[in-house]
């Protein structure tokens, strides 16, 4: 097979030349003088030279056309299970004579395309096939060639054909298959293929994106020009931002190049909008964001532009002042240019999307940009603005957005879809599953059907099963998380927000607190206004310890910062028990002595204080002190007590609908006794262990430990507390759920 194509070769070869030969006899007796080239124009008015982009390619291979390619405006394909072999092109430049460089630019076109074919590159290969048969079937030494441009371009559509084949194949698998191993390894295969054929046709030249949407914050009008630059009319406000999107499938792009071009619609014809054609850009922003993918913002640095006014510097639009700006006074009526080089490439062969917000915030009022034109390069390092000197080069035609590329990218979705169709059905399997056992479970703790213990280690399961599916975990962490307050409140119900024993009996209960564990302390709350206070736990002391910092005189209805360590109290206002011992550590006040002990609230005006002070150096005192709605402000004469201010005491505060009973016991068993004999006639809302420091001097810390509650409870508000702790408790586990899951993914 080699042997014939080679020998095939060979004799289009000959024919060719023969060809040539005659064609060059006729065209030197014909053309006795040499023809004057055209003049070109100047680089910077000529518009981007576009390479048309191939149409989509149909899903089955159509047939061939009956003429020549460059005749015929539609891309042919050719079914064939066999791959073309690239066909090398027959030189012809050095056998025409011609007063242009047509011939050459020929050759080297067809060289260009047989290297194209051979890496694969085959629907670039067909672009220019198409645009060189375009371009020269009407020049007289054409005929001759035409025969290997015909081969070759059949050798191409044949690859491209071969490959949409492939492509299709592929997708049709990728629908059928119920294998995730299997599409991951179409996957990786795909995008490796997607990365050999999806160079693009020029790496280091700059070249315009496509642009997909253009918007201006103050209302301004964009048109795109033929030349894929952008003229801004209409509304010109003082202040102003443009956003301008465009994509590209190129990778690994190094920089953002700004063009501000003139244009005779502008003022002194621009480039900007200002009255005398200037314009003062503030900020320049690019975010990428990459097909499936989230936006991100790309980091610049060392800016360059050919031309800079005195102090309005290029490098001024990457901070953050509204007052620096790039401007290019006195430089009106000319193109400037200036390159904006990503510290990282950015850009990826499934697509990128690129955003470039331009903000004109300075006080030079209405000069937003008048007409503008954004390129690409992926040259690395890219070129210094000031290289290209005052006139750049326009920038080169976008590459072409090949057939394959778009052909791999459907495939690169279908596998994707597929995959996401497995996983769906995975997750809806499992969620399932575990619904139907939550469904179980919950019915087992409502009804008590299971102990705690077997609730939780079911409901552990659940929960790991749950963590290896966050979408799953999603849906069901609110049930999930519930179940678990219920299951660990199966034994106490309401109570288990106490975090502790509770004995019911008859219409009361007995609440205990020995502060031997951090759950005991975890359920009391420091209530510390102005950062007065604090508290911390002694679990080998068994004991809480309260300390205050500077002044704080609870003085009948005003509390005046002082600090409190409380528990929510949910017990009816007439009959109830609060006792705990008491021990001074410390105090630094050198005047007025701290007193500390116990208290009952309603958590606004009114209080119920039962405390111990010192009194002399053999005695101590207990004093009860009131705010009720009856009286503003209540304080008993000190009972006195033989003690040291440091040894322990065991006050107890007893409430009936008539009186209070206040005790201290010291240790040698010794009882002071106080009766406030008047109803407190308010509902206790808390409980709290507290320190008064009267004159601001050095911190107390004071000890309590075996805290005990008894009375009636009040059901209603009991439950309507523990619902609200029951939520509390779900939204942090949803929070915790959530943030396990975003670092999972």
């Amino acid at each position: 097979m080699k042997l014939i194509l080679a020998g095939g070769i060979f004799a289009v070869g000959l024919l060719m030349f023969l060809g040539v030969l005659l064609t060059r006899n006729r065209t030197e007796t014909a053309h006795s003088t040499e023809t004057k080239s055209p003049p070109r124009s100047s680089p910077e008015n000529t518009p981007v030279p576009q390479v048309a982009s191939e149409p989509a390619q149909p899903e089955t291979a159509a047939p061939a056309p009956s003429g020549p390619r460059f005749l015929d405006t539609s891309t042919a394909t050719h079914a064939s299970n066999e791959t073309a072999t690239p066909v090398a092109p027959t030189p012809v430049a050095a056998k025409v004579a011609a007063p242009d460089n047509g011939p050459k630019e020929f050759d080297d076109g067809l060289k260009t395309v047989a290297t194209l074919s051979a890496g694969a590159r085959f629907t670039a290969a067909s672009a220019l096939l198409k645009n060189l048969g375009q371009k020269h079937a009407s020049a007289p030494w054409f005929e001759s060639v035409k025969g290997a441009w015909e081969k070759l371009d059949r050798t191409v559509q044949q690859q491209l054909a071969d490959f949409t084949a492939e492509a299709d194949d592929t997708r049709e698998r990728a629908a059928k298959s119920d294998k995730l191993d299997y599409l991951a390894q179409m996957d990786a295969a795909w995008k490796k293929k997607l990365s050999e054929i999806g160079a693009p046709l020029m790496t280091t030249d700059w070249f315009v994106p496509e642009t997909v949407a253009t918007t201006a914050a103050g209302g301004a009008t964009f048109a795109r020009l033929p030349d894929n630059s952008i003229l801004v009319s209409g509304n010109n406000p003082d202040r102003d931002t443009y956003t301008i999107q465009f994509r590209t499938s190129v990778a690994a792009i190094s920089a953002l190049r700004l063009e501000v071009m003139p244009d005779d619609s502008l003022p002194n014809k621009g480039p900007g909008r200002g009255a005398n054609g200037n314009f003062a850009l503030s900020k320049l922003t690019v975010d990428a964001e990459p097909l499936g993918g989230k936006p991100q913002r790309l980091a610049i640095s060392n800016p360059s532009a050919s031309f800079e006014e005195n102090d309005a510097f290029v490098r001024y639009v990457l901070d953050d002042n509204p007052d620096t700006r790039w401007a290019v006074m006195p430089r009106f009526g000319q193109t400037t240019v200036a390159v904006f080089p990503f510290t990282q490439p950015a850009g990826g062969l499934e697509g990128t999307t690129f955003s470039v917000i331009l903000d004109f915030q300075s006080g030079n009022g209405k000069h937003g940009l008048g007409r503008f034109r954004f390129s690409l390069t992926t040259a690395n390092p890219p070129p210094n603005a000031r290289d290209a000197g005052s006139a750049p080069k326009p920038a080169s035609a976008a590459p072409v957005e090949e057939a394959a590329v778009v052909k791999s990218r459907q495939v690169l979705k279908s596998i994707a879809d597929a995959r996401t169709r497995l996983l769906d059905a995975a997750r809806q399997k499992k969620l399932t599953a575990l619904t139907a056992q939550l469904d179980t479970l919950e019915k087992q703790v409502k009804s008590h059907m299971k102990n705690t213990d077997a609730a939780g280690h079911e409901l552990s399961d659940i929960e790991t099963a749950m963590s290896t599916e966050p979408d799953v975990g999603d849906k069901l962490i609110e049930r999930t998380a519930g179940l678990r307050y219920d299951t660990a409140s199966m034994k106490d119900g309401e109570w288990s927000m106490y975090k502790t024993t509770v004995h019911a009996g008859g219409n009361g209960v007995e609440i205990l607190y020995d502060f031997s564990s951090p759950e005991h302390y975890s359920a009391w709350i420091m209530d510390k206004p102005n950062n007065s206070g604090d508290s911390e736990h002694d679990a080998k002391a068994g004991a809480v310890v309260v300390k205050t910092v500077g002044q704080h005189n609870w003085d009948g209805k005003d509390r005046r910062d002082t600090p409190v360590f409380k528990l929510p109290l949910f017990l009816k206002n007439d009959t109830w028990t609060v006792e705990t011992n008491v021990t001074l550590l410390a105090d630094g006040n050198k005047k007025d002595k701290p007193d500390y002990g116990i208290l009952v609230w309603d958590g606004g005006s009114n209080v119920a204080r039962l405390s111990i002070k010192d009194a002399s150096a053999k005695d101590v005192q207990m004093i009860f002190g009131a705010s009720t709605p009856a009286k503003d402000n209540f304080w008993s004469k000190g009972v006195l007590l033989p003690g040291r201010p440091k040894d322990r005491v065991r006050l107890q505060m007893n409430c009936s609908p008539t009186q209070v009973v206040c005790l201290a016991t010291n240790g040698a068993g010794r009882t002071a006794t106080y009766v406030y004999k008047e109803p407190l006639n308010f509902e206790p809302r808390f409980v709290g262990l507290f320190c008064r420091t009267n004159d601001g001097g050095e911190n107390a810390r004071v000890q309590f430990d075996n805290v005990k509650i008894v009375g009636v409870p009040n059901r209603e508000r009991l439950k309507e507390a523990a619902a609200g702790v029951r939520a509390a408790f779900i939204t942090a586990a949803k929070a915790e759920f959530a943030k396990k899951a975003a670092a999972a993914k």
